[in-house]
């Protein structure tokens, strides 16, 4: 009897985190993903662990790739977070998640959570925020003071802004309108790195403290984000090549 070929062929293994994430977007969105995306999730998530990254990650989104909208809240890591105002209408595969100005995700996961000089929020961008005034892409402001986290976009301005740990905002010209992976990143007391246009600024800015209200992404602005990310420090520079050959991945695939 001849031999069947298909038994000589390996089958394709998937990390356990990356398939136990997949298993539950599928259930989420009633339906299995194609394989070229789940194989972008799996390589995504084995390039995260690859370069130290994935520990670092205590709560994360990837906002495009899975079929629905409640799939794309499934978390990779952490706690879900909640939807206020998002409809499946803003929700778009290969590109992520689009807000309004008024809509936002909580991302559940205090900003408190991570130690005061080990801390990371980040967001990828596919289409910058137009909201004029300007608003928060990603961050946990409480009520102001000491210790906020705060990545915002002011077109109004013609400027980005960000704080880490810090009531002390820092200013980027022209940055307003920045896609890709935006970012802040703290290791130490004395300094944190901001992440636009693909480079890491080092911010001379000491930790002030840590508020203790929720991360919150998208609040006052109608930016795309295709993932965030919040938990301690991480190299900025390999998060984003990462998540950026995810995005092209998921666009091929698309």
């Amino acid at each position: 009897m001849a031999m069947d070929n298909r038994l000589l062929v390996p089958r394709y293994k998937y990390d356990p985190d990356a398939a136990r994430y997949l298993a539950a977007v599928e259930a989420a969105d009633g339906q299995a993903l194609e394989t070229p995306v789940r194989r972008a999730i799996n390589a995504f998530v084995a390039a995260l662990k690859a370069d130290n990254l994935w520990d670092a990650m205590g709560s994360s989104c990837l906002l495009c790739g899975p079929r629905t909208l409640a799939g794309a809240l499934v978390p990779l890591k952490g706690d879900a977070p909640t939807a206020y105002g998002l409809v499946e209408g803003d929700f778009d595969r290969s590109n992520g998640i689009t807000g309004d100005g008024t809509s936002y995700l909580d991302s559940n996961r205090a900003n408190d959570a991570d130690p005061q000089n080990d801390n990371h929020n980040a967001v990828y961008v596919t289409a910058a925020n137009t909201v004029s005034g300007g608003g928060l892409l990603i961050g946990a402001t409480g009520a102001g003071g000491v210790g906020q986290n705060a990545i915002g976009s002011q077109p109004v301005f013609s400027r980005a802004y960000t704080r880490n740990r810090s009531s002390a905002a820092s200013l980027f010209a022209g940055q307003h309108s920045a896609t890709g992976l935006v970012a802040v990143s703290r290791s130490i007391g004395t300094a944190y790195s901001a992440r636009f246009g693909g480079s890491n600024t080092v911010l001379l800015t000491a930790s002030d403290g840590r508020t203790s209200d929720n991360v919150t992404i998208f609040n006052t602005t109608n930016a795309t984000i295709a993932f965030y990310s919040i938990g301690s420090s991480v190299a900025l520079a390999k998060l984003e090549t990462h998540i950026s050959d995810y995005v092209t991945a998921i666009g091929a695939a698309l």
